[in-house]
């Protein structure tokens, strides 16, 4: 059976929310997206899923034509509307859910920051099939997810290290399989976390009409092929629909 996942709990804490406030880059794939998009973004209506204490709103809300943004921990939208009250469109939504929002709603989706690896994988293909309905067609979408390719690869030099925040007993079980959960620790929180292999990711893109999948690195930014993902800590997605 998937794993599931449930730590929506662990993301009320407002001391988390509070501490996830501070932070106000973005990473390196998400500049490259912006400076990809460009000009087209002055045109676009963008969902922002996961958005948490607004770390992306900070760079993308003043450049789109319409911009929403959502996530399910009450805690994190306070922070968003703390930080950013002239920013009207916060609301408290589940990416299983998107029912807040008509069909072909969006040009843009973007679920940052590994957000889709806090849902268990049923939970996950739910979202998708979601993020897919609300997207407009030759809408984007953008996310980001663990890669198991790279776990398994620095594993045995780096032990001590990942498991300091990485519960890796059910290592066994979830390199064969292809996805799997870990659980993380974060400032205290317990927070189980999907990872997954690129060839499965992709495939379930492509079947809910994925038609170009681009992949973009971690480190740098830029974009890269399938045989480099051994080196990415993260899959780093930009999908043509």
């Amino acid at each position: 059976m998937p794993d599931a996942i449930d730590n929506q709990r662990e993301w009320e804490d407002p001391s988390l929310a509070s501490w996830y406030g501070t932070f106000d880059h973005l990473f390196a794939p998400e500049r490259t997206i912006l400076e990809t998009l460009g000009p087209r973004l002055a045109e676009m209506s963008m969902l922002d899923i996961g958005v948490g204490a607004g770390r992306t709103s900070l760079h993308f809300a003043g450049l789109v034509r319409r911009y929403d943004a959502i996530d399910y921990s009450t805690a994190m939208i306070a922070e968003c509307r703390r930080r950013l009250p002239d920013v009207g469109s916060f609301h408290v939504a589940d990416a299983r859910d998107l029912s807040l929002f008509a069909d072909a709603t969006f040009d843009f989706v973007l679920f940052s920051f590994n957000g889709i690896d806090n849902l268990g994988f049923d939970d996950r293909d739910r979202a998708l099939r979601e993020i897919s309905r609300v997207l407009r067609g030759g809408g984007v979408f953008a996310f980001s997810t663990h890669n198991l390719a790279f776990l398994e690869r620095i594993w045995p030099p780096s032990r001590g290290v990942v498991g300091k925040w990485l519960d890796n007993r059910r290592r066994r079980r979830l390199l064969p399989a292809g996805r799997g959960v870990l659980t993380h620790h974060v400032r205290g929180a317990t927070l189980p976390q999907a990872y997954i292999r690129h060839d499965l990711q992709r495939d379930a893109l492509v079947a809910l009409g994925a038609r170009d999948i681009r992949l973009l690195s971690t480190w740098d930014g830029s974009f890269i092929a399938e045989d480099r993902l051994v080196s990415e800590p993260w899959l780093n997605y930009l999908c043509d629909f």
